[in-house]
């Protein structure tokens, strides 16, 4: 098996015990099974699905994307949303949103994250 190279504060490991596919987890769980609390960053042998970079962003700065995605407010409706990889513009006040990534059909996918507007 080959480890990727991964970021400060990640691991690598299976979502449950025994099972595929090997992932990266946002949470390091050593000696301790992963869980379904942990957040998915990247499924093994698939398209990775960008973490927010930069984050937190400033105001009236973009981010880069590697797929489309929804950003939501803390009252979970919809205010922003994009359908391609490339640089997204954030003109929102500052705060805390989620994004939530989408497969090239518009599906939603099972990893979501945290994005910080200063």
């Amino acid at each position: 098996m080959e480890v990727p190279a991964l970021g400060l504060g990640k691991s690598w490991g299976r979502d449950f015990d025994a099972g595929s596919p090997w992932i990266e987890f946002q949470i390091p769980t050593p000696n301790a099974s992963n869980g379904d609390a942990n957040p998915v960053s990247m499924i093994s042998g698939q398209q990775p699905f960008a973490d927010p970079y930069p984050n937190p962003v400033g105001y009236g700065e973009s981010m880069k994307v590697s797929t489309g995605g929804r950003m939501l407010n803390s009252a979970g409706f919809v205010i922003k949303q994009w359908n391609t990889s490339g640089s997204v513009l954030f003109d929102q006040a500052p705060g805390l949103y989620i994004i939530h990534w989408e497969t090239s059909q518009g599906q939603r996918t099972s990893t979501s994250k945290i994005l910080g507007i200063k």
